[in-house]
């Protein structure tokens, strides 16, 4: 959480640790899902957004030789408002769609910069779904 905004990250890679006749394609899935709490179970809501903010990281090395998952010029990130998702109702979503809804790769320096605008507007009402 930052500055009380609720975050999901979600990241995808091009590479697996196996070799393959061609790069991965680009998905994130499980962009929605449903609230636990340990003492009174599932929200009976059930699957939605958790989130105001999504930030999608993609690492971009296609080639084994140059993977190096603690680089971060070898990740994109982009970020996308709740209310964007939330248009769309998808349960996975595909880079392209990301790019989109991002409008353009943020850069790690900006990253938190682009996740504070992004927050704005976006209210997760996070209430309980059980009385004590």
């Amino acid at each position: 959480m930052l500055d009380g905004i609720r975050i999901e990250v979600k990241s995808s890679v091009y590479l697996q640790a196996w070799e393959q006749p061609r790069p991965s394609r680009i998905t994130f899935g499980g962009l929605q899902g449903t609230r636990y709490h340990p003492r009174h179970g599932y929200d009976p809501a059930g699957k939605q957004l958790n989130a105001d903010v999504y930030v999608f990281c993609v690492h971009t090395a296609k080639r084994h030789e140059d993977y190096n998952p603690l680089d971060v010029k070898q990740w994109s990130f982009y970020v996308v408002k709740r209310s964007a998702l939330q248009r769309l109702g998808y349960r996975s979503i595909g880079v392209d769609t990301v790019r989109s809804l991002a409008n353009g790769e943020t850069a790690w320096p900006e990253l938190r910069a682009a996740v504070l605008e992004a927050a704005q507007g976006e209210d997760f009402t996070d209430t309980p779904w059980w009385s004590e």
